[in-house]
């Protein structure tokens, strides 16, 4: 690498592998974005980028050949990466690649770093697109393990993710039929956004659904035998299903079986997977309100002293007992759920608790209580992002505040611009979000006309 002013040629520097964008960088004399394993131009050389130091304003790089001379040996990568200001650094050209070159690539029969070589990397957006088969899949699975090179990998990801070729890949469409396929690719998607380490992870996510296929091809996904570690995953991609297409009855059989066992293994996630399902149905199984408290008893027990458990399982819980959902109200013991839920930060258990203080509800009524746990809340609700989060509920009650004098003098005129604010942003919130909001749009719409005079209404 040539020599710069203040910067000898051969000066190394132990990098620090990591996966960060490097933001804020001059590039080119431009300020663009530098990553970690980026393939560039270096004085005509094809190096890739081990790091890069935006304070500095330079990158460390190691030649291609060295790349792939040291792979699995960090150690030596490391001394071998040298710093370059990042104005001497140049982006390769993209090329338009086939769809023969994307497949190509997707089963690592080919390295980018190959394509590079041969001026086919990165791909432009004329990229073709190309279908991925079952066998493709396989052949991906079975060639991971066999590379070390985080590098090599990391450069492999970044082909998909980075220069938009990910975009061409037409993974198979998500059918009850080919569910174990999808499956797979959801795996291998997976690694490809979060692990560093995809060789290793190949072996321990990947082989044993590998193997699992390869022994249920033409089975229906219910007759798979699934690895433990799947069995959760795979609730996930059949509820994925149900949502889009609806599924067959025996699926939604092998479903519930599923649901059960996760629930009777002991684990936590298992249990609250199972808890959730049935508060409310999800589509598959119906709601059971019994089954969720069920589940949520082992998460957190109400009649323990002191009280100890799992904060959302405990708000969950108070809303069954205070919302009669297994018969009659429980306050007491709603009041209790909720209290603790809101004592480890749950926003709807502290609304909950101020509803409960507002109507003496489980605990003696409390005015003053209600008014400062609401007040504190609005203050540190983010108001920008009235479609996200609770806005809506907690506004609704602010409004309920200044109307009936909960806690501060009573100004209708402060109760209708809350109430307002509240329909505003249920209104929002309902378009990414449904349950329960009909029965809190209705309330907001009651709270406006107890306070709007005839030419205010809507």
């Amino acid at each position: 690498m040539p020599e710069e002013q203040g910067l000898p040629a051969g000066e190394k520097r132990s990098a620090v592998m990591n996966l960060r964008a490097v933001e804020e960088a001059a590039f080119n004399m431009d300020i663009q974005e530098i990553c970690s394993w980026d393939l560039v131009l270096c004085n005509g050389q094809l190096c890739g980028v081990w790091d890069a130091d935006p304070e500095a304003g330079s990158a460390h790089l190691l030649p291609l050949d060295a790349v792939i001379r040291y792979e699995g040996d960090e150690e030596a990568a490391e001394r071998e990466a040298t710093a370059v200001p990042c104005r001497q650094i140049e982006r390769l050209a993209p090329a338009e690649a086939d769809a023969e070159t994307v497949r190509a690539l997707f089963r690592l029969d080919v390295t980018p770093w190959e394509l590079a070589k041969q001026g086919r990397y990165p791909f432009s957006a004329a990229t073709h697109r190309c279908a991925i088969t079952d066998e493709d899949l396989l052949c991906l699975i079975d060639r991971l393990p066999r590379f070390r090179n985080g590098f090599l990998l990391e450069g492999w990801r970044n082909t998909f993710q980075s220069t938009g070729a990910h975009d061409h890949l037409q993974i198979p469409p998500l059918t009850e039929e080919g569910l174990l396929l999808r499956f797979l690719a959801g795996r291998l998607l997976f690694l490809m956004s979060c692990l560093d380490a995809c060789s290793e992870a190949a072996s321990q996510w990947i082989l044993p659904l590998r193997d699992a296929y390869l022994q249920s091809r033409g089975k229906p996904f219910w007759e798979v035998e699934l690895p433990d570690d799947f069995k959760t995953d795979a609730l996930n991609v059949i509820e994925a299903l149900a949502q889009r297409s609806g599924i067959s009855e025996p699926l939604r059989g092998f479903y519930t079986r599923l649901l059960e066992e996760r629930f009777r293994s002991g684990g936590l996630y298992g249990i609250r997977r199972y808890a959730y399902a049935y508060y409310g149905g999800n589509g598959i199984v119906p709601c059971d309100w019994k089954k969720a408290e069920q589940a949520l008893l082992r998460l957190f027990n109400p009649d323990d002293d002191p009280p100890r458990g799992d904060d959302l399982a405990a708000n969950s819980l108070g809303y069954i007992y205070y919302s009669s959902r297994l018969g009659a109200p429980d306050c007491e013991r709603a009041f209790r759920c909720f209290s603790f839920a809101a004592l480890h930060g749950v926003i709807e258990a502290i609304y909950k608790l101020s509803d409960m203080y507002r109507k003496g509800d489980g605990t003696p009524r409390n005015p003053m209580m209600a008014w400062l746990l609401l007040s504190k809340l609005w203050k540190h609700t983010d108001k920008r992002r009235i479609s996200q989060g609770k806005y809506a509920d907690i506004a609704l009650r602010m409004g309920y505040c200044y109307r009936d004098g909960i806690g501060v003098e009573a100004d209708p005129a402060e109760a209708l611009a809350f109430f307002r604010k509240a329909r505003r942003g249920i209104n929002a919130r309902r378009k990414y979000h449904n349950f329960g909001d009909e029965t809190v749009a209705a309330n907001i719409d009651k709270a406006i006309a107890s306070v709007a005079s005839a030419e205010e209404r809507p």
